[in-house]
């Protein structure tokens, strides 16, 4: 209903002098009035110039009385304006320097978080490069032994042969084909370790390509099983494959599904002993290719298994002593695995054997009919010596 004036807040809008005489002028008059209304009352008992003295003395002394309330009032009320607006600045300060203080409480911790953050990659890039190093160093190790093997070979076969009329006047060719068969294998070896040092370093750069293209599965597991034929019958080994009939066709790069299958059987022949087992079985789904070579050899730790897949590593004492591996053949499966998209999984139970489990997804498997060569897959894709 009614409004709240604030008596102030209008006053504050008067200027100080003009307030000063509005209230000497209200004084008069009200000083005028009292003693009219006292002479009025008491013009029988005072005369009339008493109470004109009355008034005048009455303005004389309220007048400069008034004036100094007046000023000193709004002297007090712009000081205490003032003290208002300093504790606002202050206020505005004091919460600005609260947020500041915040920011930089936020950003310190920020920091340190990163600071703890740097410090524990940097530990961790520390190990790893320990760790390589370290590795290397092994690698170096084994590859001077390694390497110098076959190569003493090759030249001191090759000596004894360009010097066989001067050492051995009556050398008779057979010990001849034996020397150029040593010099043969040796060269083999050296060839195998230098391409998987290539290709490890193609592949680490990422100048390993892959090209797609369609993959008969009989044809490659014929190619990769001939290429060990020789050696599973010297050492009395059977590969038994378990895979389909029909013919599968799908798409994958050739070049890099050999080397995969051609380093995995290697393995599983390499650390299995005399007249062991390898079993090859080849699973063709829709969508996913699985192979699984499986062995019954000398096995892994479960130590073993978490560093088969890292460059130059050889396992363990009994895998060194039992093949001619310098520890790259697994790294280099892996690796090509996932170029493929696919993976790696490795079972295996030291002393009895080790299962791989190679699995590539593919867009579509075509199937159909056994070629016209492949009339018994069986007989072609399982021997023994």
């Amino acid at each position: 209903m009614f409004q709240k004036i604030d008596i102030w807040a209008i006053t504050r809008q008067v200027n100080p002098l003009q307030m000063s005489v509005f209230c000497i002028i209200f004084a008069v008059l009200l000083a005028v009035s009292s003693c009219h209304l006292f002479w009025f009352w008491y013009k029988d008992y005072v005369p009339d110039g008493v109470t004109v003295v009355t008034v005048l003395v009455s303005v004389l002394v309220a007048a400069p009385m008034v004036h100094m309330f007046v000023m000193t009032v709004y002297t007090l009320q712009t000081a205490n304006d003032r003290l208002v607006q300093t504790k606002t600045k202050l206020n505005f300060k004091n919460e600005e320097l609260a947020k500041t203080k915040n920011a930089l409480t936020e950003l310190n911790q920020d920091l340190e978080a990163r600071v703890t953050e740097r410090t524990w990659e940097l530990n961790e890039a520390l190990k790893i490069a320990e760790t390589a190093n370290e590795s290397k160093s092994m690698f170096l190790a084994n590859m001077s032994h390694e390497l110098r093997t076959p190569l003493n070979g090759i030249i001191g076969f090759a000596e004894l042969i360009a010097n066989r009329k001067i050492l051995f006047a009556d050398l008779q060719d057979e010990k001849i084909d034996e020397y150029a068969d040593a010099i043969q294998s040796s060269g083999h070896h050296l060839h195998s370790m230098v391409s998987d040092l290539l290709d490890l370093s193609k592949i680490e750069v990422h100048q390993f390509d892959i090209n797609t293209a369609p993959v008969s599965l009989h044809q490659i597991m014929g190619d990769v099983l001939q290429i060990f034929e020789p050696t599973a019958h010297a050492r009395r080994q059977t590969i038994e494959v378990n895979m389909p009939e029909h013919k599968v066709i799908f798409p994958s790069d050739l070049r890099a599904l050999h080397q995969i299958l051609t380093n995995i059987v290697s393995n599983a022949l390499k650390y299995s002993e005399d007249d062991a087992i390898v079993i090859i079985s080849v699973d063709a789904a829709p969508d996913l290719m699985r192979f699984e070579i499986r062995d019954y050899g000398i096995g892994m730790s479960p130590e073993a298994i978490s560093n088969a897949t890292k460059p130059f590593s050889r396992f363990s004492d009994a895998h060194i002593a039992s093949g001619e591996s310098v520890g790259l053949g697994l790294s280099i499966v892996s690796k090509l695995c996932d170029l493929l998209g696919g993976k790696l999984v490795l079972n295996s139970v030291e002393g009895h054997g080790t299962t791989a489990v190679v699995e590539l997804p593919v867009e579509s498997i075509d199937t159909g009919e056994p070629d016209a060569d492949i009339s018994n897959p069986e007989e072609l894709l399982s021997f023994a010596s």
